[in-house]
């Protein structure tokens, strides 16, 4: 029996940057979604049009 190996990257149609959606296009997207609430511990996320989050656990 013969195996091939498949790299991720075929995987994928790009990588990085070049497969973001741009923030104007997601609001687009998202403009007719009801409203969700954001908790408190979303330090970084929705608000910021940013493309990761940061959420806090706890206070310690």
């Amino acid at each position: 029996m013969t195996f091939s190996i498949a790299r991720l990257t075929s995987l994928s149609h790009g990588g990085g940057c070049g497969c973001k959606i741009s923030p104007h296009i997601l609001r687009d997207i998202l403009k007719n979604t009801r409203y969700i609430p954001i908790p408190p511990q979303l330090m970084v996320g929705i608000k910021s049009a940013d493309d990761a989050a940061v959420y806090k656990p706890n206070d310690k």
